[in-house]
Formats: structure tokens, sequence, C-alpha cells
């Protein structure tokens, strides 16, 4: 018998969720049972859109909506602690949009409510389910590239004006950061991962070059030093002209891997030879789910987490880290000095 499909119900309508939602219609294990919108035009549209039988304009109407099993959230990043918090409280599964809070102790809370109440949480930190990223990830922690001595990151991203203007994404308040918290911290998370240490020390400087009008940085370079002693740089902007691939490379002591994307995502090894992991089948050490994209692979793991027990990837607790460091750089950068970066608990990945 066909197992029936996971009812989950999108917190948010934005573009964000509109790019799930049709990564959605491509999963049969997968159906969207409601959703909700503070903007009411915008649910209604969002449900029309996808034939989402039902739309909500607050929480408390979808909370009471007993055919819902698990939520997507891709609200504002302000909201998602504290919906967070009220999902977990009703003892729902929730996959979230990066960042799990805008801060790390609202993080570490998150973490900390989910676990003892027995709830599961993820994170959409889904370049870890890219083929490539995790292909560099496991040749590094195999030792394959011998001992990891740095990484760089480099996110040359392009906006326009109304992507922050009259926003949340253009308050520092809403939305915890610019640049570093919404695309830098995917490719951190990556270097993070390969590193095999957790961020010890933090220094960076931001800015805003191109949308002076802001509150957040359109420009931000970072640096993070692990309790291993590697060292880790990030630089991401939302004002290259034009917009340039992502780039993520690990400097070993035998050998550099050097990942390109999100479009046209490539691995080149320089030193050693490495394979990514297969289409089908298990990698060496990761969990791997099929999918078009890795949003869609990213779904399909929190669904298999909720309905089959598989612990996903980007479980809660492992993206401390990297809450962690782009907090820390932040911090660092207003304080005008090297700080420390707090402790948190054991990611486990």
């Amino acid at each position: 018998m066909a197992r029936e499909p996971l009812r989950l119900a999108f917190v948010g309508c934005g573009g964000i969720a509109t790019a799930a939602a049709w990564l959605v219609r491509l999963n049969p294990g997968i159906r969207i049972a409601a959703c909700m919108s503070p903007v009411r035009d915008e649910a209604e549209a969002f449900a029309r859109r996808f034939r989402v039988p039902r739309a909500y304009t607050d929480l408390a109407g979808l909370l009471a909506d007993t055919d819902v099993q698990a939520w997507y959230l891709a609200s504002p990043h302000d909201a998602h602690a504290p919906q967070l918090r009220e999902a977990i409280r009703s003892r729902i599964p929730v996959l979230c949009e990066k960042p799990l809070a805008t801060t790390l102790d609202d993080g570490i809370d998150v973490c900390h409510l989910a676990r003892d109440a027995g709830v599961k949480v993820a994170v959409n930190y889904q370049y870890r389910y890219d083929r490539g990223c995790r292909a560099l990830v496991e040749a590094a922690r195999a030792g394959e590239l011998g001992e990891v001595l740095f990484g760089i990151c480099r996110i040359p991203w392009h906006r326009e004006a109304p992507y922050f203007e009259g926003t949340w994404r253009a308050s520092r308040e809403r939305s915890g950061g610019g640049t570093l918290i919404t695309q830098g911290s995917h490719a951190l998370d990556i270097l993070l991962a390969a590193s095999g240490g957790r961020p010890a020390r933090a220094w960076g400087s931001v800015a805003r070059r191109r949308f002076t009008g802001i509150e957040v940085e359109d420009l931000a370079m970072g640096c993070v030093e692990t309790d291993t002693g590697c060292l880790l740089s990030v630089t991401s902007t939302a004002a290259a002209t034009p917009e340039r691939a992502v780039a993520i490379e690990v400097y070993g002591s035998r050998a550099t891997a050097v990942w390109t994307g999100p479009s046209r995502p490539r691995l080149r090894v320089y030193g050693a030879r490495v394979r990514a992991p297969p289409v089908h089948g298990r990698p060496r050490h990761v969990q791997h789910v099929p999918g078009v994209h890795p949003v869609a692979r990213s779904l399909e793991a929190f669904r298999r987490w909720v309905v089959l027990g598989e612990e996903p990837l980007t479980n809660a607790q492992s993206t401390l880290p990297v809450l962690a460091a782009v907090t820390s750089i932040y911090a660092a950068a207003e304080a005008g000095r090297r700080l420390d970066v707090p402790t948190f608990p054991s990611s486990g990945r």
C-alpha cells in the first residue's frame, strides 16, 4: 500500500516559499495542506496558485488545523524563533528556512526546547544536499585533502533596490543582518563542516557600498578561526555587478578542493582524486536523498525524518556553528576587534 503524503503547511508565502512549493509539486510524498501569511491577499494568492485547500492569516488558525502534520517555515527572520517555539509547544515538526534565529541565544533556546519536547526541527541549509559540496566535506573530513589549513568562500551576488526597499530585509532588527546571514552563511556553513572544527574566534567588517539607505550590510568580509587552528575567510555581497558564481575553496596540506555554484555546480580537486557521491545509493558518511535540486533533497530529507525517522543533515543543532560564526562576525565588526565566539551545544554532525 502506498504511503500517504506528508501534509505540510507553508508558514510564509513569499518568494522563497513559492520556489519551494514548485519543488514540492514534484514530490509525491509531500502535499501542501495549508498556508499562512499575515497578508491575506498573499495567502489567498498562494493558495490559488498551488491549489492549497486552506489559507490562514494567523498562527492561531493554522495551529487549530488538525490535518496539518508539519510546517515549512519561510517567514521573515525575526519570526523564526517565536514561530518555532509555537510549533514546538504544539509538537509540530518544522523545516525552517535559514537562519534558525537572528541571535545565537534564541537559536540555542529553540534547540533546547525541541530536544526536551522531542520535536523535529531542521533548517534549510540546502548546500549540504549539493553533491559537490557533500563530496568536498566528505573528502576533507576523511583526510583526503590532508590537514585542512584554511578555507575561503566568496558570494558575489547582485540585488536590485526592491529586494531591500520597503521590506523586512532592510531592517537590522527584523533580518538579523544583510548579505552575510542571508547569502554568505550557506557557503560558510560548508567551510565550517569541511574544517572539522568549531568556530572559536571571529573578526570582520561590514559596509553599505551600494544600498546606503538600509540598516543592514550589502558587503561583509569576515574571518573565523576554529578550535583546530583552521582559518576560514568569507566575503559576501549583494552589490556585485554582474553577479558571479559562489566559490568555496578548501586548502589542505595534500590537496585543494574548489566548488563553484549553485547554478551549474562543479567540484574540482587539485592534488587528489575525489568523486562526487552517486545520484542513487548512500555515500560514505552522510545521508543521500533523491531530488532535482538541493532544496528538493532538503525537503525530501525532512519528510523522511518525520515519516521514517531518518536523521537529516540539517537538524537545528547542527546549524548552531554557522549561526555562532555569523553573529560573532557581526559583533566583532561592531566592536572593531577580534572576539571569542560564545559557547554553544555540540552540533553532533
